[in-house]
Protein backbone atom coordinates (compact mmCIF):
# COMPACT_ATOMS: atom_id res chain seq x y z
CA UNK A 1 0.00 0.00 0.00
CA UNK A 2 1.32 3.42 -0.99
CA UNK A 3 2.27 5.71 1.89
CA UNK A 4 0.18 8.89 1.85
CA UNK A 5 1.94 12.26 1.86
CA UNK A 6 0.03 14.77 4.00
CA UNK A 7 0.60 18.49 4.49
CA UNK A 8 -0.69 20.11 7.67
CA UNK A 9 -0.89 23.86 7.14
CA UNK A 10 -0.52 25.48 10.55
CA UNK A 11 1.35 24.16 13.57
CA UNK A 12 -1.05 25.11 16.34
CA UNK A 13 -3.03 22.83 18.65
CA UNK A 14 -5.27 21.33 15.96
CA UNK A 15 -2.41 21.04 13.47
CA UNK A 16 -0.10 19.24 15.90
CA UNK A 17 -2.86 16.81 16.87
CA UNK A 18 -3.76 16.14 13.22
CA UNK A 19 -0.11 15.58 12.29
CA UNK A 20 0.52 13.17 15.18
CA UNK A 21 -2.60 11.10 14.47
CA UNK A 22 -1.98 10.95 10.71
CA UNK A 23 1.62 9.93 11.26
CA UNK A 24 0.63 7.22 13.75
CA UNK A 25 -1.69 5.87 11.04
CA UNK A 26 1.26 5.48 8.67
CA UNK A 27 1.23 8.71 6.67
CA UNK A 28 4.31 10.82 5.88
CA UNK A 29 3.49 14.22 7.34
CA UNK A 30 4.92 17.72 6.89
CA UNK A 31 3.80 20.66 9.04
CA UNK A 32 4.01 24.03 7.30
CA UNK A 33 4.34 26.73 9.96
CA UNK A 34 4.70 30.45 9.29
CA UNK A 35 6.36 31.23 12.64
CA UNK A 36 9.87 30.34 13.74
CA UNK A 37 8.40 27.58 15.90
CA UNK A 38 5.12 25.67 16.28
CA UNK A 39 2.53 26.18 19.02
CA UNK A 40 3.02 29.88 19.67
CA UNK A 41 -0.64 30.42 20.55
CA UNK A 42 -0.68 27.44 22.93
CA UNK A 43 1.90 29.20 25.11
CA UNK A 44 -0.45 32.16 25.59
CA UNK A 45 -3.51 30.18 26.65
CA UNK A 46 -4.87 30.34 30.19
CA UNK A 47 -2.46 33.12 31.15
CA UNK A 48 0.37 30.73 30.44
CA UNK A 49 -1.15 27.86 32.46
CA UNK A 50 -3.03 26.26 29.53
CA UNK A 51 -6.49 25.15 30.61
CA UNK A 52 -6.53 22.52 27.87
CA UNK A 53 -10.00 21.02 28.36
CA UNK A 54 -13.06 20.81 30.60
CA UNK A 55 -14.86 17.78 32.03
CA UNK A 56 -18.17 19.64 31.95
CA UNK A 57 -18.62 19.29 28.22
CA UNK A 58 -21.84 20.11 26.38
CA UNK A 59 -22.81 22.01 23.25
CA UNK A 60 -24.24 24.86 25.34
CA UNK A 61 -20.64 26.02 25.66
CA UNK A 62 -20.22 26.41 21.88
CA UNK A 63 -21.42 28.81 19.18
CA UNK A 64 -21.67 28.60 15.41
CA UNK A 65 -24.14 28.79 12.54
CA UNK A 66 -24.49 24.98 12.46
CA UNK A 67 -23.28 22.87 15.37
CA UNK A 68 -24.49 19.48 14.13
CA UNK A 69 -21.08 18.41 12.80
CA UNK A 70 -19.11 19.91 15.72
CA UNK A 71 -21.31 17.95 18.11
CA UNK A 72 -20.37 14.70 16.35
CA UNK A 73 -16.69 15.65 16.28
CA UNK A 74 -16.62 16.42 20.02
CA UNK A 75 -18.22 13.04 20.75
CA UNK A 76 -15.85 11.15 18.45
CA UNK A 77 -12.83 12.40 20.41
CA UNK A 78 -14.12 13.59 23.78
CA UNK A 79 -12.58 14.93 26.98
CA UNK A 80 -11.72 11.48 28.31
CA UNK A 81 -9.94 10.73 25.03
CA UNK A 82 -7.99 13.96 25.39
CA UNK A 83 -6.95 13.06 28.94
CA UNK A 84 -5.79 9.60 27.84
CA UNK A 85 -3.97 11.06 24.84
CA UNK A 86 -1.85 13.40 26.95
CA UNK A 87 -1.34 10.89 29.74
CA UNK A 88 -0.08 8.34 27.20
CA UNK A 89 2.41 10.95 26.04
CA UNK A 90 3.69 11.27 29.60
CA UNK A 91 1.93 14.45 30.74
CA UNK A 92 0.44 14.52 34.23
CA UNK A 93 -2.88 16.34 34.61
CA UNK A 94 -4.21 18.61 37.34
CA UNK A 95 -8.00 19.07 37.69
CA UNK A 96 -9.43 22.22 39.26
CA UNK A 97 -13.12 21.46 39.56
CA UNK A 98 -13.93 20.60 35.93
CA UNK A 99 -11.02 22.55 34.42
CA UNK A 100 -8.03 20.53 33.22
CA UNK A 101 -4.43 21.80 33.29
CA UNK A 102 -1.01 20.22 32.89
CA UNK A 103 0.16 19.27 36.39
CA UNK A 104 2.97 21.82 36.09
CA UNK A 105 0.40 24.53 35.27
CA UNK A 106 2.71 25.66 32.49
CA UNK A 107 1.49 25.92 28.91
CA UNK A 108 4.97 25.00 27.75
CA UNK A 109 4.41 21.51 29.18
CA UNK A 110 1.51 20.92 26.78
CA UNK A 111 3.51 22.23 23.83
CA UNK A 112 6.65 20.28 24.76
CA UNK A 113 4.63 17.09 25.14
CA UNK A 114 3.30 17.54 21.60
CA UNK A 115 6.68 18.55 20.17
CA UNK A 116 8.41 15.50 21.64
CA UNK A 117 5.77 13.25 20.05
CA UNK A 118 6.15 15.03 16.70
CA UNK A 119 9.90 14.40 16.84
CA UNK A 120 9.37 10.72 17.71
CA UNK A 121 7.04 10.32 14.74
CA UNK A 122 9.65 11.84 12.40
CA UNK A 123 7.20 14.54 11.29
CA UNK A 124 8.99 17.26 9.36
CA UNK A 125 8.32 20.81 10.52
CA UNK A 126 8.87 23.50 7.90
CA UNK A 127 9.15 26.68 9.96
CA UNK A 128 8.99 30.25 8.65
CA UNK A 129 7.08 28.98 5.63
CA UNK A 130 3.93 31.03 5.10
CA UNK A 131 1.72 29.06 2.72
CA UNK A 132 0.54 31.37 -0.05
CA UNK A 133 -1.25 28.84 -2.22
CA UNK A 134 -3.00 25.49 -2.03
CA UNK A 135 -3.84 24.31 -5.52
CA UNK A 136 -6.07 21.32 -6.25
CA UNK A 137 -4.29 19.52 -9.08
CA UNK A 138 -6.69 16.56 -9.29
CA UNK A 139 -8.67 14.38 -6.91
CA UNK A 140 -6.50 13.79 -3.82
CA UNK A 141 -3.56 15.66 -5.32
CA UNK A 142 -2.58 19.14 -4.14
CA UNK A 143 0.29 21.56 -4.48
CA UNK A 144 1.21 23.49 -1.33
CA UNK A 145 3.43 26.51 -1.90
CA UNK A 146 5.17 29.29 -0.01
CA UNK A 147 7.33 32.01 -1.52
CA UNK A 148 10.39 29.78 -1.19
CA UNK A 149 9.19 26.27 -2.00
CA UNK A 150 6.36 24.06 -3.19
CA UNK A 151 5.49 20.40 -2.80
CA UNK A 152 2.79 18.01 -3.99
CA UNK A 153 0.70 16.03 -1.47
CA UNK A 154 -2.06 13.43 -1.46
CA UNK A 155 -3.92 15.17 1.37
CA UNK A 156 -3.93 18.63 2.93
CA UNK A 157 -5.25 19.56 6.38
CA UNK A 158 -5.72 23.31 6.88
CA UNK A 159 -5.41 24.29 10.55
CA UNK A 160 -4.01 27.83 10.45
CA UNK A 161 -6.57 29.52 12.69
CA UNK A 162 -8.80 32.55 12.25
CA UNK A 163 -8.14 36.22 12.92
CA UNK A 164 -7.71 36.36 16.70
CA UNK A 165 -4.32 37.18 18.22
CA UNK A 166 -2.59 37.84 14.87
CA UNK A 167 0.79 38.25 16.61
CA UNK A 168 0.74 34.49 17.14
CA UNK A 169 0.25 33.93 13.40
CA UNK A 170 -3.54 33.82 13.09
CA UNK A 171 -4.11 36.72 10.73
CA UNK A 172 -6.67 35.29 8.32
CA UNK A 173 -4.31 33.88 5.71
CA UNK A 174 -5.83 30.44 6.17
CA UNK A 175 -9.29 31.84 5.57
CA UNK A 176 -8.03 33.39 2.34
CA UNK A 177 -6.74 29.99 1.25
CA UNK A 178 -10.14 28.45 2.02
CA UNK A 179 -11.91 31.15 0.00
CA UNK A 180 -9.67 30.58 -3.02
CA UNK A 181 -10.57 26.90 -2.83
CA UNK A 182 -14.25 27.84 -3.06
CA UNK A 183 -15.25 27.59 0.58
CA UNK A 184 -17.83 29.89 2.14
CA UNK A 185 -16.69 31.92 5.17
CA UNK A 186 -19.33 33.05 7.65
CA UNK A 187 -19.18 36.52 9.23
CA UNK A 188 -16.14 36.95 11.48
CA UNK A 189 -16.18 38.60 14.92
CA UNK A 190 -13.68 38.90 17.77
CA UNK A 191 -14.64 36.63 20.68
CA UNK A 192 -13.47 36.25 24.29
CA UNK A 193 -12.44 39.86 24.57
CA UNK A 194 -13.34 43.15 26.32
CA UNK A 195 -16.19 45.54 25.59
CA UNK A 196 -16.03 49.31 25.15
CA UNK A 197 -18.57 51.47 26.97
CA UNK A 198 -20.15 54.85 26.29
CA UNK A 199 -18.63 56.65 29.26
CA UNK A 200 -15.74 59.08 29.21
CA UNK A 201 -15.14 58.74 32.96
CA UNK A 202 -14.03 55.12 32.99
CA UNK A 203 -10.36 56.04 33.31
CA UNK A 204 -11.14 56.99 36.92
CA UNK A 205 -12.04 53.40 37.77
CA UNK A 206 -9.52 51.59 35.56
CA UNK A 207 -7.95 48.66 37.37
CA UNK A 208 -10.87 47.98 39.72
CA UNK A 209 -11.89 44.32 40.01
CA UNK A 210 -15.06 43.06 41.68
CA UNK A 211 -17.24 39.95 41.90
CA UNK A 212 -20.53 40.66 40.15
CA UNK A 213 -23.56 39.30 38.38
CA UNK A 214 -24.11 40.53 34.80
CA UNK A 215 -27.00 40.48 32.33
CA UNK A 216 -26.49 41.23 28.64
CA UNK A 217 -29.32 42.99 26.85
CA UNK A 218 -29.98 43.25 23.13
CA UNK A 219 -32.67 45.82 22.36
CA UNK A 220 -33.72 45.76 26.03
CA UNK A 221 -34.11 41.96 26.13
CA UNK A 222 -31.94 39.84 28.43
CA UNK A 223 -30.11 37.31 26.26
CA UNK A 224 -27.33 36.12 28.58
CA UNK A 225 -26.44 35.98 32.27
CA UNK A 226 -23.02 35.48 33.84
CA UNK A 227 -21.37 35.66 37.25
CA UNK A 228 -17.72 36.24 38.00
CA UNK A 229 -15.00 38.83 38.22
CA UNK A 230 -15.54 42.13 36.43
CA UNK A 231 -12.43 44.06 35.45
CA UNK A 232 -12.85 47.77 34.77
CA UNK A 233 -10.53 49.36 32.25
CA UNK A 234 -10.07 52.80 30.75
CA UNK A 235 -12.10 51.74 27.71
CA UNK A 236 -14.80 49.70 29.44
CA UNK A 237 -15.23 46.22 30.91
CA UNK A 238 -13.25 43.00 30.79
CA UNK A 239 -12.84 39.75 32.72
CA UNK A 240 -14.04 36.20 32.07
CA UNK A 241 -17.73 37.01 32.60
CA UNK A 242 -17.48 39.74 29.95
CA UNK A 243 -15.41 37.52 27.64
CA UNK A 244 -18.22 34.97 27.64
CA UNK A 245 -20.60 37.67 26.41
CA UNK A 246 -18.36 39.36 23.87
CA UNK A 247 -19.39 37.20 20.90
CA UNK A 248 -23.07 38.07 21.44
CA UNK A 249 -22.20 41.75 21.85
CA UNK A 250 -20.18 41.82 18.63
CA UNK A 251 -22.96 40.24 16.61
CA UNK A 252 -25.55 42.56 18.16
CA UNK A 253 -23.53 45.66 17.32
CA UNK A 254 -23.00 44.42 13.76
CA UNK A 255 -26.76 44.07 13.41
CA UNK A 256 -27.29 47.63 14.74
CA UNK A 257 -28.92 46.45 17.95
CA UNK A 258 -28.76 48.33 21.24
CA UNK A 259 -26.26 46.44 23.36
CA UNK A 260 -26.08 46.90 27.12
CA UNK A 261 -24.69 45.09 30.13
CA UNK A 262 -26.44 45.44 33.48
CA UNK A 263 -24.07 44.93 36.40
CA UNK A 264 -25.15 43.87 39.89
CA UNK A 265 -22.30 44.93 42.17
CA UNK A 266 -23.89 43.19 45.19
CA UNK A 267 -25.20 39.88 43.79
CA UNK A 268 -25.47 38.26 47.22
CA UNK A 269 -27.72 41.01 48.67
CA UNK A 270 -31.31 41.66 47.56
CA UNK A 271 -32.25 45.24 46.66
CA UNK A 272 -34.58 45.80 49.60
CA UNK A 273 -32.02 44.34 51.98
CA UNK A 274 -29.31 46.61 50.56
CA UNK A 275 -31.53 49.67 50.91
CA UNK A 276 -32.25 48.90 54.58
CA UNK A 277 -28.60 48.09 55.25
CA UNK A 278 -27.36 51.41 53.83
CA UNK A 279 -30.11 53.30 55.58
CA UNK A 280 -29.21 51.80 58.98
CA UNK A 281 -25.52 52.49 58.43
CA UNK A 282 -26.34 56.05 57.39
CA UNK A 283 -27.90 56.74 60.80
CA UNK A 284 -25.19 54.77 62.61
CA UNK A 285 -22.41 56.81 61.00
CA UNK A 286 -24.28 60.09 60.57
CA UNK A 287 -21.19 62.23 61.23
CA UNK A 288 -19.05 60.55 58.58
CA UNK A 289 -18.80 61.89 55.08
CA UNK A 290 -19.99 59.82 52.14
CA UNK A 291 -16.44 58.93 51.11
CA UNK A 292 -15.53 57.34 54.45
CA UNK A 293 -19.02 55.79 54.74
CA UNK A 294 -18.67 53.92 51.46
CA UNK A 295 -15.08 52.86 52.19
CA UNK A 296 -16.39 49.96 54.25
CA UNK A 297 -18.77 48.85 51.54
CA UNK A 298 -17.26 49.10 48.07
CA UNK A 299 -14.00 49.79 46.24
CA UNK A 300 -12.99 53.39 46.94
CA UNK A 301 -12.46 54.40 43.29
CA UNK A 302 -15.75 52.82 42.30
CA UNK A 303 -17.58 54.40 45.23
CA UNK A 304 -16.39 57.85 44.16
CA UNK A 305 -17.45 57.16 40.57
CA UNK A 306 -20.94 55.98 41.59
CA UNK A 307 -21.39 58.94 43.94
CA UNK A 308 -20.74 61.33 41.10
CA UNK A 309 -23.19 59.43 38.92
CA UNK A 310 -26.01 60.31 41.29
CA UNK A 311 -24.72 63.86 41.93
CA UNK A 312 -23.47 63.30 45.47
CA UNK A 313 -20.39 65.08 46.80
CA UNK A 314 -18.13 62.56 48.57
CA UNK A 315 -17.40 65.16 51.27
CA UNK A 316 -21.07 65.50 52.23
CA UNK A 317 -21.91 64.30 55.75
CA UNK A 318 -24.23 61.31 55.87
CA UNK A 319 -26.74 63.14 58.09
CA UNK A 320 -27.16 65.70 55.31
CA UNK A 321 -28.01 63.07 52.67
CA UNK A 322 -31.69 62.25 52.24
CA UNK A 323 -32.89 58.67 52.32
CA UNK A 324 -34.07 58.80 48.71
CA UNK A 325 -30.47 59.39 47.62
CA UNK A 326 -29.39 56.36 49.63
CA UNK A 327 -32.07 54.35 47.83
CA UNK A 328 -30.84 55.69 44.50
CA UNK A 329 -27.30 54.57 45.37
CA UNK A 330 -28.58 51.10 46.30
CA UNK A 331 -30.51 50.91 43.04
CA UNK A 332 -27.39 51.84 41.07
CA UNK A 333 -25.31 49.20 42.85
CA UNK A 334 -27.90 46.57 41.94
CA UNK A 335 -28.55 47.80 38.41
CA UNK A 336 -25.59 49.62 36.88
CA UNK A 337 -26.44 49.93 33.18
CA UNK A 338 -23.57 50.29 30.72
CA UNK A 339 -24.11 51.06 27.03
CA UNK A 340 -21.74 49.03 24.85
CA UNK A 341 -20.50 50.92 21.80
CA UNK A 342 -17.82 48.59 20.47
CA UNK A 343 -15.91 45.38 21.02
CA UNK A 344 -12.15 45.04 21.26
CA UNK A 345 -10.39 44.16 18.02
CA UNK A 346 -9.00 40.81 16.93
CA UNK A 347 -5.63 41.91 18.35
CA UNK A 348 -7.08 41.60 21.87
CA UNK A 349 -9.41 38.66 21.18
CA UNK A 350 -8.63 35.08 22.22
CA UNK A 351 -10.65 33.37 19.49
CA UNK A 352 -12.48 34.05 16.24
CA UNK A 353 -16.25 33.71 15.93
CA UNK A 354 -17.16 32.52 12.43
CA UNK A 355 -15.07 30.77 9.82
CA UNK A 356 -15.30 28.02 7.18
CA UNK A 357 -18.95 26.98 6.92
CA UNK A 358 -19.79 23.35 7.74
CA UNK A 359 -22.32 23.12 4.89
CA UNK A 360 -19.42 22.40 2.52
CA UNK A 361 -17.80 19.80 4.79
CA UNK A 362 -18.50 16.15 5.46
CA UNK A 363 -18.71 14.70 8.98
CA UNK A 364 -15.08 13.67 8.52
CA UNK A 365 -14.12 17.36 8.10
CA UNK A 366 -13.25 16.63 4.48
CA UNK A 367 -14.23 19.24 1.92
CA UNK A 368 -17.19 18.41 -0.31
CA UNK A 369 -15.54 20.53 -3.00
CA UNK A 370 -12.09 18.89 -3.05
CA UNK A 371 -11.61 15.27 -2.01
CA UNK A 372 -8.49 15.03 0.13
CA UNK A 373 -8.80 18.55 1.59
CA UNK A 374 -9.59 18.76 5.31
CA UNK A 375 -10.04 21.53 7.88
CA UNK A 376 -9.65 21.58 11.68
CA UNK A 377 -9.44 24.02 14.57
CA UNK A 378 -10.30 27.69 14.83
CA UNK A 379 -10.52 28.19 11.07
CA UNK A 380 -13.95 26.51 11.22
CA UNK A 381 -17.22 28.20 12.15
CA UNK A 382 -17.32 27.10 15.78
CA UNK A 383 -16.04 28.80 18.92
CA UNK A 384 -16.36 28.06 22.60
CA UNK A 385 -16.57 29.85 25.89
CA UNK A 386 -13.65 30.31 28.27
CA UNK A 387 -12.73 27.19 30.18
CA UNK A 388 -10.78 24.94 27.84
CA UNK A 389 -13.59 24.53 25.30
CA UNK A 390 -11.71 26.00 22.36
CA UNK A 391 -8.67 23.81 22.93
CA UNK A 392 -10.91 20.76 23.25
CA UNK A 393 -12.35 21.65 19.85
CA UNK A 394 -8.79 21.86 18.50
CA UNK A 395 -7.91 18.40 19.87
CA UNK A 396 -11.17 16.82 18.69
CA UNK A 397 -11.21 18.33 15.22
CA UNK A 398 -7.47 17.73 14.76
CA UNK A 399 -7.92 14.07 15.70
CA UNK A 400 -10.87 13.57 13.34
CA UNK A 401 -9.20 15.38 10.42
CA UNK A 402 -5.90 13.54 10.94
CA UNK A 403 -7.60 10.17 11.23
CA UNK A 404 -9.69 10.55 8.10
CA UNK A 405 -6.98 12.22 6.01
CA UNK A 406 -4.69 9.25 6.65
CA UNK A 407 -7.19 6.72 5.31
CA UNK A 408 -6.30 5.33 1.89
CA UNK A 409 -9.85 5.23 0.49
Amino acid sequence: MKQLNIAVVGGGAAGLMAAIVASENGAKVDIWERNERVGKKILATGNGKCNFSNRQMSMEHYYGSDLSIPQKILKEFDVSDTERFFQNLGMMIRAKDSLLYPYSEQASTVLDTLRFKVAEQDIQILTEELVTEIKALSECKFMVASKRKSKVYDRVIVTCGGLAAPKTGSDGKGLDLAKKLGHKITALYPALTGLKVKDNDFKAISGVRCQVSIDMLLDDKVVMHEKGELQLTDYGVSGIAIFQMSRIAGMGLAQKQKVQVVVDLCPDIELQELRLLLQRKKHQFADRNLDSFLAGFINKKLALYLSRKISLNPNTLMKEIKDDKIYTLANLCKKWILDIVDINSFEQAQVTAGGVHFAQLEDTLQSKLHRGLFFAGEILDVDGKCGGYNLQWAWSSGFVAGTNASKSN
